[in-house]
């Protein structure tokens, strides 16, 4: 009998209900990170509450130049970066504004944010629990695996604390694959929107939507139109937004410049994964198990969950390529590997089919588990009370003018985020959100003389 209660996949809600309730709780209780090309977000929605468009006229000055996070477009301020994030921090601001809540919305505009931050990350994490529900079938290890999903890789210091687009990315893609995973045909249409949401809100996506794409069609051609119908129907309002407020189709809802593909991918994929200021294999070494289990899986993927997530492994190649080539591969002032947040899904759900292959190693697995989720929570940890502050100094400058520098491990940003943490000087509320921070970010974003953001 159904549970009255239940999801569309036959869950009960007290288990997902607790793992959000504890990671909003464990979330909200650290500051948002403060960065340039978050701050669309953060602003997008007084635009849309109190001038009812896109837009950022009133937020610049005309004889002053844009910030980075803005530029020039048919004679309108617009966002250089997706306008998902801020679409879905609409919500907090509009409960604020009608009142329910006692807060003006210019004034707290980053609070607000870190509302919508901290339930994008905390619902990621929970759709993630009904995917692995589909992938393994012991309650413990799929509980045991969310919460080391929650907490040991960068869903926990990104997309936690930060509204660019990797929490929603995340949101989307577990969402689809949730749908895909449960074999649910009627809940198809919702995968198509969420997968083309998916590209919209970040378009280097497009690899996993592509991975998501092949499955529909390989696995159920006759459904195929529940799934690319609506998808569609997203596509058409993404390519109408670029050529309305980017001035092209091939703009993709953003206004990223294609001359910035100018990086070298011998170099930067390697510094990708291992280096030691950014590699992902560095600030997480639990990531390392997906190797064997990617081994594994490429002989024998039998079902349609081990075909899904083959497609998903395979388009990791592509994804990193791209990064590989972004001239700014390191993603600026950042924790860690920030700018490839999204390979957190495929990889974890890699290393969950290791306890759902034979268990010829399973003692070796699992002190390598042990181990690795160790230090993989301890720098993230790490990461959440100390960074930015371990951040401060002319050698952060040093790095990002000579990339090279992000291989020594004396200046690297673990080194002294661990040098930091052991320091008794520093408060908490200096670690989490320095004044130097707040300060930085005001003289960037020119609001000492804006009314409208004091």
């Amino acid at each position: 009998m159904r549970h009255p209660l239940s999801f569309p996949f036959h869950e009960p809600w007290r288990t997902p209900v607790l793992l959000f309730v504890l990671c909003v709780s464990i979330y909200s209780s650290f500051s948002m990170t403060l960065a340039g090309d978050m701050e669309p977000a953060v602003l997008l929605p007084i635009s849309i509450l109190r001038e009812g468009n896109l837009t950022f006229d009133e937020f610049v000055h005309a004889d002053e130049p844009l910030p980075f996070w803005f530029r020039h477009r048919n004679g309108h301020v617009v966002s250089a970066y997706p306008i998902i994030p801020g679409l879905l921090n609409v919500p907090a601001f509009a409960l604020a504004h009608i009142h329910f809540l006692p807060r003006d919305i210019v004034k707290d505009r980053h609070a607000l944010s870190m509302i919508t931050t901290v339930f994008i990350a905390a619902g990621a994490v929970v759709l993630f629990y009904f995917c692995l529900l589909q992938v393994v079938r012991r309650k413990e290890a799929v509980i045991f695996f969310t919460l080391t999903y929650a907490f040991a890789t960068n869903v926990w210091s990104t997309a936690s604390r930060g509204l660019w687009q990797h929490g929603p990315s995340l949101l989307f893609l577990n969402g689809a694959l949730l749908i895909l995973f449960a074999k649910k045909e009627r809940w198809f249409p919702l995968a198509g929107i969420l997968t083309g949401l998916l590209v919209w809100n970040r378009p280097t996506n497009i690899v996993f939507a592509l991975a998501i794409s092949m499955f529909v069609l390989w696995k159920y051609p006759k459904r195929a139109l529940k799934f690319f119908a609506p998808a569609a129907c997203v596509a058409f309002l993404f390519f109408i937004y670029s050529m309305e407020y980017q001035g092209s189709l091939l703009a993709f809802g953003q206004g990223q410049p294609y001359a910035w593909f100018n990086g070298s991918i011998l170099n930067n994929i390697p510094a990708l994964l291992i280096s030691p200021g950014r590699g992902l294999f560095i600030y997480t070494p639990l990531f390392l198990l997906a190797f064997p289990a990617c081994w594994i899986l490429i002989q024998r993927f039998r079902d349609e969950t081990e075909t899904l997530i083959l497609l998903l492994t395979l388009a990791l190649i592509p994804f990193f390529f791209i990064y590989g080539k972004w001239g700014t591969w390191w993603g600026g002032n950042v924790f860690g590997y920030r700018i490839i947040t999204e390979v957190c899904t495929p990889l974890m759900l890699l290393i969950v089919l290791l306890w759902r292959f034979p268990k010829r190693s399973s003692k070796v697995l699992n002190i390598i588990l042990g181990c690795t989720l160790f230090w993989s929570f301890a720098v993230q940890y790490i990461g959440v009370v100390r960074y930015p502050l371990c951040e401060t100094g002319p050698e952060k400058r040093a790095q990002y003018d000579h990339p090279e520098r992000f291989w020594n491990i004396g200046e690297a940003q673990l080194v002294r985020c661990i040098e930091r943490f052991y320091s008794s000087k520093d408060s908490y509320q200096q670690a989490v959100f320095p004044a130097w921070t707040i300060q930085e970010e005001r003289k960037q974003l020119q609001s000492a003389d804006l009314p409208e953001l004091q």
